[in-house]
């Protein structure tokens, strides 16, 4: 059973109160202040991670773009040579 209170406006002595019930377990203005104060510092992290990895892609962006430049060739042909290529083949020390 889910029983609703909603009670405007709500005084500073009422975050105990029960704003909801649900199979007998009071849902509080306190309880729900603290699981958005969680999220929202989960949001933040994951806002900063964003932003974070949005500049380093610009700066990995410029990087290549100036390899490229140094080198005389495309950023393409530089991530070509330098990555996907595949790498010479290691032989063993002659004897």
């Amino acid at each position: 059973m889910i029983l609703l209170a909603l009670a405007l406006p709500v005084s500073a002595g009422a975050t105990s109160e029960a704003l909801a019930e649900v199979d007998g377990v009071a849902i509080t203005l306190r309880r729900s202040r603290r699981r958005s104060a969680r999220r929202s510092r989960g949001s933040r992290s994951q806002i900063y991670t964003r932003k974070r990895q949005k500049v380093e892609a610009l700066i990995a962006e410029r990087l290549l773009a100036r390899e490229a430049q140094k080198r005389g060739t495309t950023i393409q042909a530089l991530l070509d040579a330098e990555v996907t290529s595949e790498p010479p083949t290691l032989t063993g020390p002659s004897t």
